[in-house]
């Protein structure tokens, strides 16, 4: 572990350095604080008894941005001073912070991206009278090329490492272990003109440390290769054909297997675009699918996408409230097991001189991927469907009313093998969340907000909440 400190976290020092001494730099640091008071029908912890309470939330942020010819550094500082003034649960401190660098050291060829976030989440699951939060700090490295030989050649690469740690506050809390990962792609393309090529490869790997509920390491790794060739039939369409190879490994199993996939780019004018690309894997068929398509008064597109996913899709997140005074196994979404992840979004936008109307839709459905047809189902089958509507209006030129209303459906099915899953989690949520709310700028450095919302969770075990709520907030900007 010391070896990643010195690796990731003197990021102050390696910004002093890649920062040139040229003409034009300059310093922003932008202080502010915003102030919100909410008040609530319900304020108690998820699964007790409804409170009523008053919420204020004072936040004073300063962030601070540092451009040169070649260099950005952009940070940013924040703390949520939570007050519940009866008492429904306890006060809370969060603060949170990211610094993110982006430099091209060498002019059209490359630079380095790095960055650092950390932030303390509260556990919206605790039942006890203890102030109970993770902090999580994530340092991320990642140098990456960039140039273009000719119009139509171009190499692109990048090499990314991470590694993420979690501590927690109190010993009741199950400890989260530190998760390390890498990913590391370079591509090498030649646009058709009409014939072009292209070839490719991929890396990543994944590890999580152990910890007392998981005595053993757990570890993921995948590599891909790809050649591509492609055509164009015309300046509108595109289509070609992908052939590679690829290794996986997942703890004790490996598997390997031939790719092979088409892929599709069509402009058929300059305001629609469609990209496809179809694969056939270890796990299947994989896809993805990006069309938009827009108009002076009107867009519209979706997106899909089927593919293995194994990095954990939200870090930090809290464990389940400790059973029999012992600590929950960690949440499934933490496990860096593969997992087979299929996506969808569409969205359409209606325009107007004052006012748009969006209607969106989507699921999000993951499932355990084992690597062979007796290997074990490690993690959770998770399933969210939502459909969402929002209305904005500009009332005046410093004010707009903003309203939307989204229904959630979300399912989680975990029986997975320890440590991963020790207890089996099985529920169902339907979520109906509606909020409106006017805000207005007071002067160039002020804003205020007023609103109400409303919102009914129903049908899980683990998470059940009826709220009905109207909060005013302040804003400044100094």
């Amino acid at each position: 572990m010391a070896t990643m400190r010195r690796k990731y976290l003197p990021l102050p020092s390696l910004v002093l350095l890649l920062l040139p001494s040229a003409h034009g730099q300059q310093l922003v640091i932008k202080p502010g604080v915003d102030v919100t008071a909410t008040a609530t029908t319900n304020a108690s912890p998820i699964n007790q008894a409804p409170r009523k309470d008053l919420v204020i939330n004072v936040s004073p942020d300063v962030s601070l941005s540092y451009g040169g010819t070649r260099s950005r550094i952009d940070g940013r500082l924040k703390v949520d001073n939570i007050h519940y003034q009866r008492n429904s649960q306890p006060d809370r401190t969060l603060p949170s912070g990211e610094l993110i660098l982006h430099s091209e050291l060498i002019d059209q060829w490359g630079g380095l991206d790095a960055s650092v976030q950390t932030r303390q989440v509260a556990n919206p699951l605790d039942q006890s009278a203890v102030p109970n939060s993770y902090t999580t700090t994530k340092a991320l490295i990642a140098p990456f090329i960039e140039h273009a030989f000719d119009a139509n050649t171009k190499l692109k690469a990048q090499f990314e490492k991470s590694i993420t740690k979690s501590s927690e506050v109190t010993q009741s809390q199950a400890s989260i272990p530190d998760l390390h990962a890498s990913q590391h792609s370079v591509r090498l393309e030649r646009q058709p003109t009409p014939v072009g090529a292209s070839i490719e490869w991929t890396a990543q790997d994944s590890e999580v440390a152990t910890t007392d509920l998981s005595p053993l390491k757990y570890s993921y790794e995948e590599n891909a290769v790809r050649a591509g060739a492609s055509y164009a039939l015309n300046n509108q369409l595109r289509t070609g054909l992908i052939l590679g190879r690829e290794s996986i490994r997942q703890g004790a199993e490996r598997a390997s297997d031939t790719i092979r996939g088409i892929t599709l780019d069509w402009r058929p004018n300059e305001r629609a675009a469609l990209d496809a690309r179809v694969e056939r894997r270890f796990f299947g068929t994989g896809w993805k699918v990006d069309w938009n398509h827009r108009r002076p008064l009107f867009k519209w597109g979706f997106s899909s996408e089927r593919t293995a996913s194994t990095y954990a899709s939200s870090l930090g997140r809290p464990v389940l409230p400790t059973i029999d005074g012992q600590p929950a196994t960690l949440d499934p979404a933490l496990t860096l097991a593969a997992s087979l992840r299929q996506t969808f979004q569409g969205r359409m936008v209606f325009l107007g001189q004052r006012q748009s109307v969006t209607l969106a839709s989507g699921m999000d459905k993951v499932q355990p991927l084992p690597l062979s047809p007796n290997g074990p189902a490690i993690g959770a089958a998770t399933q969210q469907r939502y459909v969402e509507a929002l209305f904005t209006r500009r009332l005046t030129p410093l004010t707009s009313l903003n309203t939307s209303l989204r229904w959630t459906r979300s399912s989680v099915d975990s029986t997975g093998e320890p440590p991963f899953s020790t207890i089996a989690q099985t529920g169902e949520t339907r979520t109906v969340l509606w909020r409106g709310d006017i805000n207005t700028r007071l002067s160039p450095q002020a804003t205020a907000t007023f609103g109400l919302r409303h919102q009914n969770a129903k049908g899980s075990q683990l998470y059940a909440n009826d709220e009905s709520a109207m909060y005013v907030g302040l804003g400044y900007r100094y």
